[in-house]
């Protein structure tokens, strides 16, 4: 029987600062500058249209266009499980102070680009912090932490964006779950990070097949062009970010701009129209743009998180 062993990431990077605990969404007000300054990233994606990339952090939704970060956008939501799709944007995780949505707020939808927000689900009930969407087909990947009036410990999927839920066998899994990737047109195919390595499951009733190892997978995304490619960002000792081809397994490593062994990459995003594009944000709360597939890079986020790890 697989091992599937569910925990916090295993990095020997400080742990208490990776995983620092997040509760309800106090507000800043808003934010504007060329470098965002954000305790926690829980998301970070571009939008439909490409020309944003929107961060999720502890206070709300921010946008950087043109140069320039404002936010945060609508009410300033703690936000987790974030996931930009052409169906809508899904995400989970705590209320804003005065809010009048339930704590947790369980899976919740925006269609106006996160300006508002309604419930679809387990308000009261969950906080998703592992969720992932696929871009085009709108199914939904949960890691269920604990145990809802419907769901049990374990691996879900929602085709119909949230309305049923059903299980996923992690047949094949093995390590510590760290991040999900659900592929952007395959409602059955998920790509799963763990301390392990990447794993893939290229459709229904089919176990997953490990197809990197020698790292902690610490962020996983398809490739907008090609989906059988995976970016994978993790740590071996050092932080890395890998080009990887799913049916080859053969890997192209990709110059990062920063080089600190205490950090990581948490989240990679992709502009579905021009997929030179790319975007990453560390653990520590540092976000890197790239305007020609990650051969030169600009900050354009400085994390707070730094404060809080001596």
């Amino acid at each position: 029987m697989t091992r599937w062993k569910f925990g916090a990431l295993a990095l020997a990077i400080g742990t208490s600062l990776l995983f620092s605990g997040c509760n309800a969404g106090s507000g800043d007000g808003k934010k504007e500058g060329s470098l965002l300054n954000a305790q926690h990233i829980h998301g970070l994606s571009h939008s439909t249209d490409g020309k944003k990339l929107i961060a999720a952090t502890h206070d709300g939704l921010h946008r950087y266009q043109n140069g320039k970060w404002t936010g945060p956008v609508g009410e300033p939501h703690d936000l987790m499980g974030f996931s930009y799709t052409k169906k809508g944007i899904f995400a989970s995780g705590h209320p804003a102070e005065g809010s009048d949505l339930p704590d947790p707020l369980g899976l919740i939808r925006s269609d106006d680009g996160g300006n508002t927000w309604k419930p679809v689900k387990f308000q009261g009930e969950s906080d998703f912090h592992y969720m992932s969407a696929g871009f085009e087909s709108g199914a939904i990947y949960v890691w269920n932490e604990h145990p809802n009036k419907e769901m049990k410990t374990g691996l879900y999927v929602s085709r119909d964006q949230g309305g049923k839920w059903f299980r996923v066998s992690s047949r094949g899994l093995e390590g510590k779950l760290i991040t999900l990737a659900a592929h952007p047109t395959a409602t059955e195919a998920l790509a799963v990070g763990t301390d392990n390595g990447v794993y893939r499951k290229p459709g229904k009733n089919q176990a997953f097949e490990k197809i990197l190892g020698g790292l902690q997978a610490t962020a996983l995304l398809h490739d907008r062009t090609d989906p059988s490619v995976l970016w994978v960002g993790g740590h071996t000792g050092q932080p890395i970010l890998y080009k990887l081809d799913s049916k080859t397994k053969k890997k192209e490593e990709i110059p990062l701009p920063f080089s600190d062994t205490d950090d990581a990459i948490q989240f990679i995003a992709q502009s579905s129209t021009d997929p030179n594009r790319l975007a990453i944000a560390t653990f520590k709360g540092h976000i890197f743009t790239s305007s020609d597939g990650g051969k030169k890079w600009e900050a354009i986020g400085k994390g707070k998180a730094e404060e809080h790890s001596h």
